[in-house]
């Protein structure tokens, strides 16, 4: 099965991008969009413009969801989800203490 891209709404053959990269089309499409918005790249399936690639880039500033500034008297929780404590080695007659403490409770959190 052949290889093929999705480049805007058009699908086009892996061998078909790479001649298109070689000569350098899609070079010169790149540029030719951050300057207008009406450049197009021709393909065999058809024809790829600017404005159905991406939206307008907004002047607003991005803000990040739902972040809450932290500071001094704010409340600040750290989570640390895992620990990766490597190859733990097991416990033998010849290697005294282990590296790694367990600190939990035997019988879990009752």
């Amino acid at each position: 099965m052949e290889h093929s891209f999705l480049t805007g709404n058009v699908v086009v053959a892996a061998e078909e991008f790479t001649e298109k990269l070689s000569l350098g089309a899609i070079g010169r499409f790149q540029a030719g969009a951050r300057g207008s918005p009406k450049a197009k790249l021709e393909f065999a399936r058809g024809a790829v413009n600017v404005s159905r690639l991406a939206p307008a880039a907004s002047k607003a500033k991005p803000t990040a969801p739902g972040f809450t500034p932290i500071g001094i008297g704010k409340p600040l929780i750290p989570e640390i989800p895992t620990v990766y404590s490597g190859n733990f080695p097991e416990k033998s007659f010849l290697s005294g203490n282990a590296s790694i403490r367990n600190a939990s409770k035997p019988g879990g959190d009752s």
